[in-house]
């Protein structure tokens, strides 16, 4: 499980609490992160609560009396480093970040800015492979090339966003340039891991496959 605002809506000690009950609701934490070894292959999935990094504006501040101060944003972000360069030392293979709020999106409330200026910076130093993010009510999958200026080498900011499983929204913007797929339609997102890429699938609740790509190699 990944934490969103709207776990913050509706009492977040409860839901971790609901979690030491029911082995398929594993939240163990608001950040946390979790190996997975395979015969020739091993993945880092790491897990944001991005609300806990974000500013609490408007109509949120009615509803999310539990969250933390802002000031204490700055530790998350040194457990997410710390995770990433353990990583990168134990020679990880596939390293994927979970987030609810996109840092690119060509629906709703559009790119977030603020997310990008905390996390790009370690995306980029320790090339993170994927970030998975829901929060836009549609299937997106978006590419940010971002180029050093200091050693000429470039970096691939990779974003999937699943957010339809139960409502759709129609606000699609054809002139984002980041967009490399987009479907406003009930459906999910699947990923298949192996040792050399990964694949992307989004399947709609009828069962038909409008994309199914190999998005990263290595």
């Amino acid at each position: 499980v990944c934490s969103s605002d709207l776990h913050w809506y509706s009492r977040y000690q409860v839901q971790l609490q609901y979690a030491t009950t029911n082995p398929k609701w594993y939240l163990p934490h608001a950040f946390y992160a979790r190996d997975a070894e395979f015969q020739d292959f091993t993945v880092k999935h790491i897990v944001l609560d991005t609300s806990l990094l974000l500013p609490v504006t408007g109509n949120d501040a009615l509803y999310t009396s539990d969250l933390p101060t802002l000031n204490e944003t700055l530790r998350p972000l040194e457990w997410l480093e710390k995770q990433l360069n353990d990583s990168i030392a134990s020679s990880v293979d596939w390293i994927i970040v979970y987030g609810h709020h996109p840092m690119l999106s060509s629906s709703g409330s559009g790119d977030n800015i603020v997310l990008q200026e905390l996390l790009l910076p370690l995306f980029i130093r320790y090339n993170v492979h994927l970030y998975v993010s829901g929060h836009e009510h549609d299937l997106q999958y978006l590419e940010k090339n971002i180029s050093m200026v200091n050693d000429n080498s470039s970096y691939v900011l990779r974003q999937v966003i699943s957010g339809s499983g139960s409502l759709v929204q129609f606000d699609y913007n054809s002139t984002y340039t980041n967009t490399v797929f987009h479907i406003a339609d009930y459906g999910f997102a699947q990923l298949k891991l192996v040792s050399e890429s990964i694949l992307l699938r989004f399947v709609l609740y009828n069962g038909t496959i409008p994309f199914d790509r190999t998005i990263v190699t290595r």
